[in-house]
């Protein structure tokens, strides 16, 4: 979701009935109330993702995702001109693979950009990173890491970008090794090409992953998701996720000590992002030790450490995940997710914090 102002957001993502592919889903925060908007989507028979949107202006928003036609999956690429929203064509560098778009930010009404990743039909996934010139959406080269152990091409998959100013964007997401292990992927962008950035893992074993970033200043951004044990899991222990929160200070990546509900449930992250150096929120989800059902996971930043805040569920029996977080200033933030009610269908789930 995003927020122009207190009285304009603009939250996206999906909904489906029983016989019907999946559509694009948009809903509009007025000051007032929530209200669902027209949005296209591709065909009634395909499936329509909507995985993010950012707004250069209150008339001009962009949202991506993508198109599940049943010979692959496409791109998709939506605009909103203060009227209506309006698919946008947009390459697919894999025709007959995946392309998959799972971020969108705006440095500018005529510099966006759209990261996620491709990859033919049993090749790895590599980096998608397309730009908008004004005119259209074109790929843009962006760099995949290697294997730590042989050097060979493995997956390769950018979750989230952000941009500080035309000439300074980091991406963020993951590559898988060998093993099976997931290692944190970092990209900048310096105004003429994207290259690769070191970032450390949360350990020298495990999985460790990222899934949004976020920037208050060209000296500081931050970077969450979650890390894991690969290698208890794969001796048969259980495989529990555990937060994870990085931070640049304008010259390197570094590890953030982050709290956990507990030391058994998993914990992820899903996005973070800031209202002031000094205030930051996450938020994800994390799951029951006994039951595995998931609960909504909010955290705040106060300048100088991390802290878990309360936030409700909509009942302990039901599955609460949060999947993005946006203020419209320091004292009005979003979260919005999904919850899976007593049927078994899935909901919109929307939080707000607005202290008096």
């Amino acid at each position: 979701m995003t927020c122009v102002s207190a009285s304009d957001c603009c939250a996206v993502g999906h909904s489906s009935t029983s016989g019907a592919g999946r559509r694009t889903l948009v809903e509009h925060w007025d000051g007032t109330s929530w209200a669902v908007v027209d949005s296209p989507s591709t065909s009634p028979s395909h499936e329509n993702y909507l995985l993010d949107v950012t707004c250069a202006t209150a008339s001009d928003c962009w949202a991506v995702g993508y198109v599940y036609s049943g010979s692959g999956f496409q791109t998709l690429i939506e605009r909103w001109d203060g009227s209506r929203w309006s698919v946008v064509s947009s390459p697919d560098p894999a025709p007959t693979g995946a392309n998959i778009l799972g971020s969108v930010t705006c440095a500018g009404q005529l510099q966006c950009w759209a990261v996620g990743h491709y990859g033919d039909e049993g090749g790895p996934a590599q980096t998608l990173i397309m730009r908008w010139d004004g005119t259209s959406w074109i790929v843009v080269t962006s760099p995949n890491a290697t294997a730590v152990v042989t050097g060979e091409a493995q997956r390769n998959r950018l979750a989230a970008v952000t941009c500080v100013s035309a000439s300074d964007c980091w991406a963020v997401g993951s590559f898988s090794d060998v093993d099976g292990r997931g290692h944190t992927l970092v990209e900048h962008w310096d105004g003429e090409t994207w290259t690769l950035a070191n970032s450390p893992n949360a350990t020298a074993v495990g999985t460790s992953r990222f899934a949004a970033v976020t920037c208050l200043s060209a000296a500081d951004c931050w970077a969450v998701g979650y890390h894991n044990d690969h290698l208890a899991a794969s001796n048969g222990q259980p495989l529990i996720e555990q937060t994870l929160i990085e931070r640049w200070d304008g010259s390197s990546w570094a590890v953030v000590s982050s709290p956990n509900t507990s030391a058994l449930p998993s914990n992820i992250l899903s996005v973070v992002t800031c209202a002031a150096a000094s205030d930051c929120w996450a938020v994800g989800h994390h799951s029951d030790a006994t039951s595995g059902i998931r609960h909504t996971l909010i955290q705040r930043w106060n300048g100088s450490s991390w802290a878990v805040v309360s936030s409700p569920s909509t009942s302990a029996a039901e599955d609460n995940s949060l999947s993005d977080v946006t203020c419209a200033w320091a004292s009005d933030c979003w979260a919005v997710g999904s919850y899976v009610n007593g049927g078994g269908v899935n909901q919109t789930l929307m939080e707000r914090f607005a202290p008096q």
